[in-house]
């Protein structure tokens, strides 16, 4: 009978693996550029949005005043020229008021829009934490079992990962000699028990689901809006 060989291993990370790592870490600060960009934008179409509502308000309560100006002269019978040039001028004053409302109403679309597509970006930002989350769990897995990368990602492929359940001291890979992992240090065993995978994965799908909710209650906003844009438009 054949003696059966026993390697002493280190389980280290692959270049393959570190490359999916740096892709990730890549696409995070890619999707937190966006969100950013897209934060600045908002900002500043709500000032611009606040300066046109603001003197919007003002020409709504002149235009109020002038009104009552016509009428008091309509009254005391004033002449007709100049009730012709005021009636004129408020005709003016309300057509500069229902176009600001338009305008108003177009940027308050775009700013939902905008909303909604940084929404968009922090559900990719958070889908791809989460991916990180996981990886670092396989990692911490494939360690527990003293695999190669490679070798994890062709049990994966199978279906045949065991999460959450560990085996203990030695490995068995068919075919292959047998494999025993190398004794961690009491602090590596201090780092693991401190990570705990489900805490770190089920605040971020969490957080997922909330801003789909989000993004969901700024589409219905959007509907209103545009409503209100048919009504102004008829």
């Amino acid at each position: 009978m054949s003696e059966r060989k026993v390697i002493v291993v280190e389980v280290a990370s692959s270049l393959k693996e570190d490359d999916e790592q740096h892709s990730l870490e890549e696409q995070i600060d890619l999707a937190e550029s966006r969100i950013e960009d897209l934060r600045d934008e908002m900002k500043e179409l709500d000032e611009r949005t606040h300066k046109l509502d603001r003197k919007t308000e003002k020409l709504k309560k002149s235009n109020e005043r002038f009104e009552g100006v016509l009428n008091r002269a309509q009254h005391e019978r004033a002449s007709r020229r100049a009730l012709l040039d005021g009636l004129e001028k408020l005709k003016q004053g309300e057509k500069t008021c229902l176009k600001n409302e338009k305008q108003l109403l177009k940027m308050d679309l775009k700013s939902l829009g905008l909303r909604k597509e940084m929404r968009e970006w922090e559900v990719y930002r958070e889908e791809l934490k989460t991916s990180q989350e996981e990886m670092k769990f396989d990692e911490w897995m494939r360690r527990e079992e003293g695999l190669r990368y490679e070798d994890w990602k062709k049990m994966d492929g199978l279906g045949i990962k065991m999460r959450g359940s560990f085996h203990q001291g030695a490995f068995n890979i068919p075919g292959r000699a047998r494999i025993k992992v190398k004794k961690q240090t009491s602090r590596d065993k201090q780092e693991q028990r401190r990570w705990k995978p489900e805490k770190a994965l089920n605040p971020a799908r969490e957080n997922i689901r909330d801003l789909w909710k989000k993004i969901i209650e700024v589409e219905k906003e959007i509907d209103k809006l545009n409503e209100a844009k048919k009504i102004l438009e008829e």
